[in-house]
């Protein structure tokens, strides 16, 4: 059996690489076991200390992410709901404290092992491959078992017109990633660093009249999500989350009717452009302008069963890049309609994408396009009984590499592990998915959740792109779609208001494609997967 221990998540989601649990030490086997018990019992206290408290944390939507938080929701809107904001002089004063410890196990993981490529961009193909160039290719992965534990501390400081809102974060996985793809930066085992640094200023009418501002802006860094997170999203499933360095500004007319919102964040800084191979060590070194997110979107409110958003997006990417990026002009123009009436929440969105992108010797012009629905009901069944179903699609390229147009969708940068399955097989890219699933609450403070869906290919000969946007593989003889068949169970519990324990289980049939390709890219040809989890976390705001 092949037993290996892997980061995945910190700081470079996509990358592969593992280490054997035989080659922990029994002292660090040991520590990792404290880690998680003290931690455990950290989270339990917290909890306590908050039992007593009516009402406290976010409001009940009655859908949660997997880690408990509703999804949407910009935690930092919170902060004070319950109880724990105080008033210091002028200024209220709000403080966040979250924990959050996570166990997960896989068998015979998709994106670990195997090939290992030079790049994870979407858009990144190989010479005459819509694959990216393979770097190293290593043992496929049987059992692969992960730990990560993540504390924030936050305050918000907030009088009159002005806010300033900091949250440190600290966020380890169990294990040491021996080598990382080829210009990966060399990771740690932790990090800790702000996940939100910002300042936000607003129209302070609100204080009087009440409900949203009209003017709303903040500079620094913060998480966002635009609609359901499916190109813009805040990645809280990572250890790290998903904070971006931006600017925004939100603007309200029509008591709250319309909504225009400006963005622009910095993805990549600018910087020397590494040197081509082979230059000499005294060619003048170039200056690069990095990589820059621009959006608008406009929303509006027309009645509760029908509400529209209109959003562009333009991502402008220069040397020097990250491994998830390449040099491009990439446009998505994304229109989501969007309601709920007497228990039937729905939502449809549609994206078309150009623009241009690099490659080899050439730039690609890019048009591809995706689209996305969504439909749950809750019934008035006893036990809180819900019922949902949904599907998706993502154009990717028939041209394998070669084509003087790019058709591969890229979902700039969604939330993960949201919207196609616990599993995180498939992303928004050369994708279909369609699917239903069931909920119900057996008690107030317990959640049961079952999902299927089936997850395939648009283009057979395309690369399959996982959850977290890295390459898994690609067949070129490949002309079966079918990637997989999945299945998951969750279950969560809520005792107390801020306090929730969360555990999964997906299992995955793999079709004929999925096999093809898995079997190309040093995988083997696993004809069931499967993923577990166990979860708790703890809010105090």
């Amino acid at each position: 059996m092949d037993l290996q221990l892997c980061w995945r998540g910190i700081p470079l989601e996509p990358a592969k690489q593992c280490i054997s649990k035989a080659s922990m030490t029994r002292g660090a086997r040991i520590a990792a076991a404290l880690i998680a018990l003290v931690g455990a019992v950290v989270s339990a206290n917290a909890g306590a200390s908050n039992a007593g408290a009516s009402d406290a944390g976010a409001s009940d939507s009655g859908e949660h992410r997997d880690d408990g938080t509703a999804p949407g929701v910009d935690a930092e809107g919170l902060a004070g709901a319950n109880g724990a904001a105080f008033e210091l002089g002028e200024w209220d004063i709000a403080p966040h404290v979250e924990l959050r410890l996570r166990g997960e196990y896989r068998r015979d993981p998709v994106d670990v092992g195997g090939d290992v490529f030079e790049g994870v961009a979407v858009h990144g193909d190989g010479y005459r491959s819509p694959a990216p160039a393979v770097f190293i290719r290593q043992s496929a992965v049987g059992d692969l078992w992960l730990a990560s534990s993540r504390a924030r501390l936050g305050l918000r400081a907030s009088r009159r017109f002005v806010a300033a809102v900091v949250t440190l974060q600290d966020a380890r996985v169990l294990g040491w990633l021996p080598g990382a793809a080829a210009s990966a930066s060399r990771p740690g085992t932790g990090i800790f660093e702000p996940y939100r640094a910002y300042l936000e200023l607003f129209d302070d009418a609100v204080r009087d009249g009440g409900g949203e501002p009209l003017v709303r802006a903040r500079i620094g860094r913060q998480p966002i999500t635009w609609g359901e997170g499916r190109l813009v999203g805040d990645k809280d499933w990572l250890a790290r989350g998903g904070a971006l360095d931006a600017a925004r500004v939100e603007l309200q007319f029509g008591d709250g009717l319309t909504e225009v919102e400006l963005l622009a964040a910095m993805l990549a800084m600018p910087g020397p452009v590494p040197q081509p191979l082979g230059s000499t060590t005294g060619a003048a070194r170039l200056e690069g302008s990095g990589a820059q997110l621009y959006g608008l979107a406009n929303r509006w409110d027309v009645f509760p069963l029908l509400k529209l958003e209109l959003g562009v997006l333009a991502r402008i990417a220069r040397e020097p890049l990250p491994v998830e990026l390449v040099r491009g002009d990439t446009y998505v123009v994304d229109l989501r309609v969007h309601g709920a009436w007497r228990g039937v929440d729905y939502a449809a969105e549609g994206a078309l994408e150009l623009g241009r992108v690099a490659s080899f010797g050439t730039n690609r012009e890019l048009f591809a396009g995706a689209a996305a629905a969504r439909v749950d009901w809750q019934t008035a069944l006893p036990l809180d009984v819900r019922f949902g179903a949904f599907g998706s699609y993502a154009s990717g390229d028939d041209s394998g590499g070669t084509g003087a147009t790019q058709h591969r969708f890229d979902p700039i940068l969604p939330t993960v592990h949201e919207h196609h399955g616990m599993m995180d097989l498939l992303g928004w890219s050369n994708s279909l998915d369609v699917g239903a699933r069931v909920a119900a609450r057996p008690l107030t403070q317990v959640d049961v959740a079952l999902r299927y869906a089936f997850l395939g290919l648009a283009e057979p000969t395309d690369r399959w792109t996982a959850g977290s946007l890295a390459p898994i593989g690609v067949a070129p003889a490949n002309d079966s779609r079918s990637l997989a068949h999945e299945l998951d169970l969750r279950v969560a519990y809520e005792p107390w208001r801020g306090v929730s324990f969360d555990a999964g289980y997906g299992i995955a049939a793999t079709g004929s494609g999925a096999r093809a390709i898995l079997e190309a890219s040093g995988h083997g040809a696993p004809e069931l997967l499967h993923f577990a989890y166990l979860a708790t976390s703890a809010r105090v705001w």
